[in-house]
């Protein structure tokens, strides 16, 4: 049954039938009259209780009689729960806009359309989250109406505050896409516009336009019929986040162009110079409060920009937002970010010089966060401009409220590669000032320096501070120690360091021994190289398998090929397998009779044993190895290469 909808007769009467609990109630009610409010919250319990027991008529009836209450006694809250139950326990049926409408049409007459605005504020919110999606609309189009019946009764209305919370038509509009209702959310959008009273600077926000932007991406509707000044900005950041960034910044660039036209407007003559600035800022001044390019816009343009590598117009909208002022950590930090990226010290140099600029103005209201001079001072490292570094680190040291952390010692240790070890231990001496001492990248960093120059002495001084701090060295350490050792011939020292990796439980790697063994023969020659098994041994110590590839891929390398064989077939034995790409490359450096002889006579020895099923070589490896054998006139040992391919099951060898 409808709704009774004369809510301002002054008595009311019962509806015959109505449960005798719902009767007493009611009663109890009707004995207050124009009560005041300390009975309110028993008419909410009354109508819940009535539409419990299925008595929509007594609850409708209790509507009206709270309704009666004088103007004084209403209550926002009483009737926002009231109203919200009867639509909750009405929503199983069919939503009656008339019905509801003509409720709030008689509550209007008795209270004002301010007081049904204030109180719709919370009953939307409500539908929208128990997903009463057909009710919230109705009542939100309702409310809006309202604008100009409150203008003409209320007085001092402040016209900049919207009747709905931006919010909240954002919120309903959340709620209706993910139930993907794509359609009915660009009709309320739709509708929600053409009123004469919506302001979209006050009655809507992003969140709204991301949803109106995605259901028109969903159903491939033209967005352009919803982009209205506030939402260049959700669009921009809606095809960033769906990865249409070619559309973000056509977005961009046409609020840019708007923005133009407007400001050029009416800019011809007639004018005194003075009268025609004055003009020109006051338009400016108005097409910032009606087109806002804010920084959450200006980044998202930019990030668009370097998606597409257009970093033209990335440095042009980066000084588009901070010309308008405003640029704050997210806009400075992402041009610091392209900077570092993309090793742009120039452009750098004129974001820093915004940044410092934007500091002096605020006078310590903001301040560039530490992780954004650290961007910059990696920049500065990876492009040699180690005096722009120091002064940015000097602008650091000057402002109490930044506090440096490892990130910017390691930095600013890259920046000192190339100063001299005093300086480098002065910077240090800076750190510790802040009561930061070097971690393990940083040492590293150092040892790293040491390691460029040699410096046996300071490295050694590194590794006995990180004891004294508690860092626990890697395999990068160990590496870098051994290097510097090896760098002067000192063997002893290189297997002084191994024996030190073996006691902590720390491996050797490939590169480990590539780095050893190559300042080995840079220092001492190939000799010397041979000469670390032996010390080795003599400290009984294993010989890890990263030292027979490493010294094979030298030996490999400068064509030392019988003594090269012989590692190689001293690695098998100790269970370590060569591969087809080191025995093939062994094989073609190969240059005379007596080194191809021994070459297919270890070949022979890796062949003998159980074979696998599988075979082991690549069938390349033994047609090469004929055709070579063939080129030095070695025919016997062809038949012989034949036998150990068809024994290691390649029965398709090709001769």
């Amino acid at each position: 049954m409808a709704l009774p909808t004369s809510l301002d007769n002054n008595k009311l009467t019962l509806a015959v039938g109505a449960s005798i609990g719902l009767d007493t109630i009611a009663t109890s009610i009707s004995q207050t009259g124009d009560g005041g409010e300390n009975h309110l919250g028993h008419h909410r319990s009354g109508v819940a209780l009535a539409l419990e027991i299925k008595d929509e008529r007594g609850a409708a009836e209790l509507l009206g009689l709270v309704a009666s209450f004088a103007r004084d006694n209403a209550s926002e809250p009483v009737w926002t729960d009231l109203l919200f139950t009867v639509l909750r326990q009405r929503s199983s049926r069919i939503f009656r806009t008339e019905e509801v409408q003509e409720l709030l049409d008689q509550l209007k007459k008795r209270y004002g359309p301010q007081f049904v605005a204030k109180v719709l504020i919370e009953v939307v919110n409500g539908c929208a989250n128990i997903k009463m999606l057909v009710a919230a609309q109705e009542l939100l189009l309702y409310q809006q109406t309202l604008w100009s019946e409150i203008c003409e009764t209320e007085w001092g209305l402040n016209s900049q505050e919207p009747l709905m919370p931006p919010s909240i038509v954002g919120h309903l509009m959340t709620k209706m896409t993910q139930k993907k209702k794509y359609k009915q959310v660009l009709e309320l959008a739709t509708e929600y516009f053409a009123s004469a009273e919506f302001d979209a600077a006050r009655d809507f926000q992003q969140q709204g336009f991301l949803k109106l932007f995605e259901a028109s991406v969903k159903i491939q509707h033209n967005p352009r019929k919803v982009l209205l000044e506030r939402g260049f900005g959700a669009a921009i950041q809606c095809c960033v986040t769906l990865e249409e960034f070619s559309l973000a910044l056509h977005c961009y660039q046409t609020m840019e162009s708007i923005r133009e036209r407007l400001v050029d407007r009416g800019n011809g003559g007639g004018f005194e110079t003075k009268d025609r600035l004055e003009d020109a800022n006051e338009r400016v001044r108005i097409v910032d409060e009606v087109l806002p390019a804010d920084e959450n816009m200006c980044v998202n343009a930019m990030k668009a920009c370097m998606a597409l590598k257009n970093f033209p117009t990335f440095k042009n909208v980066f000084r588009g937002m901070v010309a308008r002022g405003a640029a704050r950590s997210a806009g400075f930090g992402l041009g610091i970010r392209y900077c570092h990226k993309h090793l742009d010290p120039t452009f750098l140099d004129e974001v820093l010089d915004a940044v410092f600029l934007m500091e002096q103005e605020l006078a310590g209201a903001w301040m560039l966060e530490v992780e954004n001079y650290n961007d910059a001072l990696g920049c500065f490292a990876a492009t040699n401009r180690s005096d722009q570094a120091k002064e940015l680190f000097s602008h650091m040291l000057n402002n109490p409220f930044i506090v440096p952390d490892h990130i910017t010692m390691l930095e600013m240790v890259e920046n000192h590669r190339d100063a001299t070890i005093e300086e480098i231990f002065s910077l240090m001496d800076d750190f510790l000032e802040w009561r930061l001492a070097p971690n393990l990248q940083v040492f590293t960093s150092l040892l790293s320096i040491c390691m460029r120059r040699r410096l046996v002495g300071n490295a050694v001084a590194l590794i006995d501070a990180m004891k004294n701090h508690d860092v626990v060295p890697d395999v990068k350490v160990f590496t870098t120690i051994a290097f510097i050792h090896a760098s002067h011939g000192d063997l002893k020292a290189v297997v002084g360091v191994l024996r030190d990796m073996a006691s902590q439980g720390i491996a050797t790697d490939r590169l480990f021994f590539d780095y050893v063994i190559n300042a080995l023969y840079g220092a001492c020659g190939i000799d010397m190289c041979f000469s670390l098994f032996r010390e080795l041994s003599e400290d009984h110590l294993a010989i890890p398998e990263g030292l027979y590839v490493s010294l094979v891929d030298l030996g490999t390398k400068i064509g030392l090929i019988e003594r090269t064989l012989h590692v190689a077939y001293n690695m098998e034995c100790e269970g370590f397998q060569l591969c087809s790409e080191q025995l093939h490359e062994l094989m073609i450096r190969c240059h005379s009779y007596d080194e191809i002889a021994e070459f297919v006579r270890t070949f022979s020895l890796l062949h003998q044993g159980l074979q696998p099923e599988t075979p082991r070589f690549e069938i390349e490896l033994y047609e090469d190895l004929i055709s070579m054998l063939t080129q030095f006139n070695c025919k016997s040992e062809v038949t012989k290469v034949e036998e150990l391919a068809r024994a290691a099951g390649h029965d398709d060898l090709i001769v």
